[in-house]
């Protein structure tokens, strides 16, 4: 823990987010300590005590039956987000089906298109003689 002297107007932490005054010594983590000081916000202090700030951790509370009615709820969106993902993974089984299908008539195209140039520069040879 470290001891700073709050030298800007806007800083905020702790439990709360709590506004820290300009011109208060707090003592607080010293990594953010070192991370206030050297963005100019605060400068270490050589008073002996300073306001500690609070770090709250807030636990939820049990409840029976709320457990219940959220394990129901889950279980319900499970079977939705499964329904979901398997239609999806048919329409993506069709789409790629129909992609194939695509590629293929798009390869026998080409195909064609080369014999038909082939023709044109034949035809173009036997008119040039």
């Amino acid at each position: 823990m470290a001891l700073v002297k709050i030298l800007a107007s806007n800083i905020f932490a702790g439990a709360g987010f709590q506004k820290l005054e300009v011109g208060t010594v707090y003592d607080i983590e010293d990594t953010l300590a070192e991370k206030f000081i050297a963005e100019g916000k605060a400068e270490k202090s050589s008073e002996r005590k300073g306001v500690k700030l609070e770090f709250e951790v807030a636990t939820p509370s049990k409840s029976d039956s709320g457990n219940e009615l959220e394990l129901e709820e889950a279980s319900r969106r499970i079977i939705e987000l499964e329904e979901k993902v398997n239609s999806l993974v048919t329409d993506l089984d069709g789409s790629t089906q129909a992609n194939g299908e695509l590629n293929n008539q798009i390869i026998g195209k080409d195909e064609e298109i080369a014999a038909l140039k082939a023709e044109l520069e034949e035809a173009k040879a036997k008119k040039a003689k």
